[in-house]
Order: C-alpha cells, then structure tokens, then sequence
C-alpha cells in the first residue's frame, strides 16, 4: 500500500487535483517534485504512476530542491 503524510495528501482530491504544490522539476528524470502545504512531506511524480514520498536528501540530489520549513 502506499505510504502517504497526513489526512490532507493522502486524499486523492487534493494529490491529484492540484493541490498539492509544485516545487520543482527534473527534466532528466522526467518527473516534478510535490510539496504538501499542510504536513510538507515530498512526493516525486512521474505522471505515470503514484506519486512516491521521497526524503529532503532525495530532494536535494534529483532535483537541487532544499527546504527551509
């Protein structure tokens, strides 16, 4: 089963919807880098499949992404 954050990014209606933030993308790995605004985990997405949680190290070396918060 996939692992999602809180109540907020575990709804379909907010992951897929667009209300999950935009923070980056990766034209290598042709995928974009999700941030939750209300439990802030990252999510890495490829459009093709489920959006998968990846740690702010992950972050850091796919997609040259830090996070101050």
């Amino acid at each position: 089963m996939l692992e999602r954050g809180r109540d907020y990014c575990r709804a379909d209606s907010h992951m897929l919807y667009g209300h999950i933030e935009q923070v980056a993308s990766s034209e290598a790995h042709r995928t974009v880098l999700l941030l939750c605004p209300q439990c802030e985990w990252l999510y890495e997405d490829d459009q093709r499949s489920e959006p998968v949680h990846v740690s702010t190290a992950d972050a850091r070396e796919r997609f040259g992404f830090t996070f101050d918060g």
